[in-house]
């Protein structure tokens, strides 16, 4: 770059190394004395501040932190390199994923009353301890929960809630299970189900956030009596929260917690053979 264009420029872009950048003379702090006006963007392997700013930008290096190469080399030993023709994401995995979202989507469909009638139970018993007395009813009907209420006057409508919008997230779960290499080995079964009663237990709880929200917002003059203006925001804003983005989240944190594979002892501890004399 020559000398002095910068003077002239709106907007400078560069891309070098930290140190680089400061033995050409391309620090905004030195640049901006004669363009006060100028807008500099800084693109650095590992930026210019920090425990890694001095780092370059190697493959190597971009792959450790990335987190690559924890799925590269032999357990007890130093990662390796990836191959150039090593994908993240095999074809094989992406078939089992496929058909792990295709036989989840079918028990779904097939289960999703039955399932219904347990999370409807779970969620009416959570909010019933904390009821005195206990007057929340929740019925399964159709695709929808009804929410009813002892104290509700006889004929009034009853709220429905859509319950797929709740549950449907176990058919990602199946299919994140089902990209393991080994998806039938018992350990990994065993793992799903934790897996699964875990994100029932997320349900039961998005279903009684959900109920709330309802009696907080939705019943007029019933909601402002009986709920404040806090915990209005609360059950509200959580159902919200699940809705937009808990639904999906759950999912991966459940398979990042329980699915991630673990290589086997036997991997971990060679047999060594014996010598004969």
């Amino acid at each position: 770059m020559e000398r002095g264009r910068q003077a002239e420029a709106d907007v400078l872009i560069e891309n070098y190394h930290p140190q680089e950048a400061r033995e050409l003379g391309l620090r905004y702090e030195d640049l901006s004395r004669d363009n006060p006006h100028l807008i500099m963007l800084s693109i650095s392997p590992f930026g210019h501040t920090g425990p890694y700013a001095q780092w370059k930008g190697y493959e190597a290096n971009c792959a450790a932190v990335g987190g690559i190469t924890m799925y590269t080399g032999e357990p007890g030993r130093e990662p390796l390199r990836r191959g150039p023709c090593e994908p993240v994401l095999t074809k094989r995995a992406a078939l089992r994923g496929a058909v792990g979202f295709l036989l989840g989507l079918a028990f779904w469909f097939g289960f999703a009353r039955v399932y219904e009638r347990g999370l409807a139970a779970g969620a009416q018993l959570v909010t019933n301890v904390f009821e005195s007395p206990d007057v929340t009813r929740l019925r399964p009907e159709g695709a929808q929960i009804l929410v009813d209420r002892r104290d509700f006057p006889p004929g009034s409508a009853r709220p429905s809630l859509p319950a797929p919008d709740i549950h449907f997230n176990f058919v990602l779960l199946a299919a994140l299970f089902a990209m393991d290499p080994r998806p039938l080995r018992g350990v990994h079964v065993s793992r799903f189900l934790a897996a699964s009663a875990s994100l029932f237990a997320v349900h039961v709880l998005a279903l009684v956030f959900q109920v709330h929200s309802v009696y907080a917002t939705s019943l007029g003059a019933w909601s402002d009596a009986n709920y404040g203006k806090i915990a209005s925001n609360v059950w509200a804003a959580g159902w919200h929260f699940y809705l937009i983005a808990g639904r999906f989240a759950a999912p991966f944190a459940l398979w990042w917690l329980f699915g991630r594979r673990e290589e086997d002892d036997s991997l971990e501890k060679p047999k060594r053979k014996k010598r004969r004399g």
